[in-house]
């Protein structure tokens, strides 16, 4: 059994951009929320950013029209070649780990690996990801790895509704 001390918080109309996406490389998250009970995000947009936005351990959650997009320029650097579209492999737009009550509306993610994950960090929570609905976004996978799917659900996730969005694949695991 779990006890958090618990935050809300409400953010709109904010716009993180790295202006050197070589930075980001292995490191740089733009926005990290954890044991939140009543986010809303609205009009946030992030970019250049190995993961735009991460939430996690929450609950009663909307993320409403947010952009998340990794890097868009062409890269070399030591820690390897971001592909022509300047997206790095393992990058996520958006990243929702272990969390229930979730809403994602609209909006458009674009990653590296994923654009829109469904996941969690099992050793440390290990809450299982229930009522998350995905509708109307536009998600968008140009990574350099073939078949990774735009939107992937990982097996700790239970009702999960994606509707009307525009995307370049599914991977569904779990309930």
């Amino acid at each position: 059994v779990y006890a958090f001390n618990t935050i809300s918080c409400y953010i709109r109309d904010l716009e993180l951009k790295v202006s050197n996406p070589a930075a980001v490389i292995d490191k740089f998250t733009g926005m990290e929320i954890a044991q939140c009970v009543g986010l809303s995000l609205t009009n946030v947009r992030m970019y250049n950013f190995k993961v735009g936005i991460r939430i996690y351990a929450s609950s009663n959650v909307m993320v409403e029209n947010c952009v998340c997009k990794v890097t868009d320029k062409y890269i070399k650097t030591d820690k390897g070649v971001a592909n022509e579209k300047g997206s790095y492999p393992d990058s996520y737009a958006l990243s929702i780990a272990n969390c229930q009550n979730a809403t994602v509306l609209g909006g458009d993610f674009v990653g590296g690996r994923h654009a829109i994950s469904i996941g969690g960090r099992d050793t440390e929570v290990g809450v299982i990801n229930r009522e998350i609905l995905v509708k109307n976004a536009s998600a968008k996978n140009i990574g350099l790895e073939e078949f990774q799917m735009s939107i992937d659900m990982h097996s700790d996730a239970e009702y999960v509704t994606i509707e009307g969005c525009n995307t370049e694949g599914i991977a569904l695991r779990g309930k």
